[in-house]
């Protein structure tokens, strides 16, 4: 049962952090208003998934994985919101900036994690 006030916990802090840095984020300056909040947002926790991953092998309390991987990053990073922001660019006729933004999204989230373990380790 702990383990589920430990995500409930860390996932709306997840959630808050979310939208404040992406708030923050897409109220600058914008560039094809290409969604630069969610973007950044999935490859910071990438990153940090990348560390905790790496630091978990070595130390891993109980509390660790619930907390801060499922809960705040699962909070934090969200797949669901790029579906959308996708759509909305490919709807709207911005295809190349639609590709851009996918290429951005996978690739910089990717190279977070790689990132972050190299670090680590």
């Amino acid at each position: 049962m702990n383990h589920y006030i430990y995500i409930f916990i860390g996932g709306g802090l997840g959630a808050m952090l979310r939208f404040g840095l992406s708030s923050w984020l897409n109220n600058g300056p914008q560039i094809a208003k290409f969604p630069i909040g969610v973007l950044a947002c999935n490859i910071l926790g990438c990153f940090v998934i990348g560390l905790l991953f790496a630091w978990q092998k070595e130390q891993q309390p109980q509390w660790l994985s619930p907390l801060l991987i499922t809960g705040l990053l699962g909070g934090f990073t969200t797949f669901s919101s790029f579906g959308l922001e996708t759509y909305k660019l490919f709807d709207s006729g911005a295809l190349l900036t639609c590709i851009l933004y996918v290429a951005a999204t996978l690739l910089g989230s990717l190279a977070a994690v790689f990132l972050a373990i190299r670090i680590i380790r």
